[in-house]
C-alpha cells in the first residue's frame, strides 16, 4: 500500500492492519475482520472514517441549508446593526451562500445581497 493510501483528506495518518500491529477495530474492543479502513471504527469516532470533518452548510440544520429549501419565496429577514439597530429587507429570495443570501427586491427586482451573520430572524411570508 502506497504512503497516499494511509492518508486521509487532512493527511492525517490511517492505521490499517497493513501498517500498525493494532488495527482500530482491536483498540476498540470491536470483533470486526473487515480490512477496509473506511468501515472500521474506533471508541471516538461517530462514523466511518470517510465522514471526516465538519458537516456540510448544505446540511438542513444550519442556516443556509434551511434557507435553500425556501428560495423563490417571499422572505422577510431582520438584521441587528451594532448593538442597537435593527433593520428589515423584505423581497424573493434568490440564492444562498454558505455566508450569505440573495433577496430580490419586489418594487426595483435589485438584488441585495445580505450578511448571514447579521441576520437575527427570517420570517416566510
Amino acid at each position: 500500500m502506497s504512503k497516499e493510501e494511509n492518508m486521509n483528506w487532512l493527511k492525517n495518518k490511517v492505521l490499517n492492519s497493513e501498517n500498525s500491529r493494532q488495527s482500530p477495530d482491536t483498540m476498540s474492543g470491536s470483533s470486526s475482520s473487515s480490512s477496509d479502513p473506511t468501515t472500521r471504527r474506533n471508541s471516538t469516532d461517530t462514523g466511518p472514517l470517510s465522514e471526516q470533518g465538519p458537516p456540510p452548510a448544505s446540511d438542513r440544520n444550519y442556516i443556509p441549508g434551511y434557507l435553500r429549501r425556501q428560495i423563490g419565496k417571499n422572505v422577510r429577514a431582520e438584521f441587528l446593526l451594532g448593538t442597537a439597530i435593527t433593520i428589515d429587507k423584505t423581497g424573493i429570495l434568490r440564492e444562498v451562500g454558505v455566508n450569505y443570501f440573495v433577496l430580490e427586491d419586489y418594487i426595483s427586482h435589485a438584488m441585495i445581497m445580505c450578511d448571514l451573520y447579521s441576520v437575527r430572524f427570517v420570517t416566510t411570508l
